[in-house]
């Protein structure tokens, strides 16, 4: 690995939602328990360390320009809207210069019920 890669510039992760669920794009407003990122709209700002977040129609997309090393966690609110069995695709983690770095998670089967 090169030295470029070991810096952890211009990182993305791509985490895919469900067909029955979506996400909450006016997060900030919620306040939740016990929940660092979520404590109303004055923390808000705090929160948003990484460069930018888009959701889009099948999942969400994180950057972040320079990531030292460590463990991160980026988070978002989803909705449960219908009922089924959804499969849901890995997420993937990556440099988007150097490709050829990356990594994904398992795939998942949720169940949303009434």
């Amino acid at each position: 690995m090169s030295s470029k890669e070991n810096e952890n510039n211009y990182f993305m992760l791509e985490d895919f939602i469900p067909s029955g669920a979506e996400v909450i794009k006016d997060d900030w407003a919620y306040r939740i328990e016990d929940e660092n990122d979520y404590q109303g709209y004055s923390n808000y700002y705090w929160r948003w360390w990484y460069a930018d977040k888009e959701i889009r129609d099948n999942r969400v997309v994180f950057f972040a320009s320079h990531m030292g090393k460590g463990d991160y966690q980026f988070s978002y609110i989803m909705r449960a809207q219908i009922p089924g069995e959804y499969s849901v695709n890995p997420a993937r983690g990556l440099l988007m210069y150097y490709p050829d770095v990356y990594g994904n998670s398992d795939e998942m089967k949720i169940t949303i019920s009434d």
